[in-house]
């Protein structure tokens, strides 16, 4: 089957918040993320896809990657994955990508300075405290929710994942159980 000629929309990438792996390893190889062939197809046919997709799915494992589920497939971050992860695994960053911006302000809390555990922290702030009203009706979440969807999502240890949720949650809240 011939691939087809077509224009990438690299703005999508660009500024997404999330990618799904197997449209960000398609674009490694500049190649159109939704008339390239399924993921099925491309294992036999693109051995240089598979390999950059097999190293990634490791790499998350590994947790040297971060990712989060979209419905049900892995999805990845454009930034940390084209300009961090790609070339520390040797694929270059397609040029239209090599502008990309972090969708952190720059200097967030930490300067550059990341680590997996950093962005799982944030990434638990923007799940569960990002919208949180203080004077609305919805009651703040509890730490124990976040402490299971941190282990469950981000696979965090359950030390690491309750001092993650006392350091994350609301200044001033109640402590203690919820009144019924």
């Amino acid at each position: 089957m011939r691939e087809l000629d077509v224009d990438i929309d690299w703005d999508y990438p660009r500024n997404a918040d999330l990618l799904l792996l197997e449209r960000a390893c398609k674009l490694l190889f500049w190649k159109d993320p939704y008339s390239w062939p399924e993921i099925s197809h491309l294992t036999h046919s693109h051995p240089a896809w598979t390999k950059a997709y097999n190293l990634a799915i490791a790499s998350m494992k590994a947790r040297t990657l971060s990712h989060e589920m979209l419905g049900g497939k892995p999805a990845v971050r454009p930034p940390e994955f084209f300009l961090r992860w790609a070339p520390s695994k040797g694929f270059s960053t397609p040029p239209k990508l090599a502008g990309i911006k972090s969708p952190r302000p720059a200097g967030w809390p930490w300067g550059e300075y990341e680590t997996k555990l950093l962005r799982d922290l944030a990434a638990a702030v923007d799940h569960f405290w990002k919208h949180y009203d203080p004077g609305g009706s919805k009651a703040p979440p509890t730490n124990e929710e976040v402490e299971g969807w941190l282990m469950k999502e981000r696979g965090i240890s359950p030390r690491t994942a309750e001092v993650m949720a006392t350091i994350v949650r609301a200044d001033g809240l109640r402590t203690g159980r919820r009144r019924k």
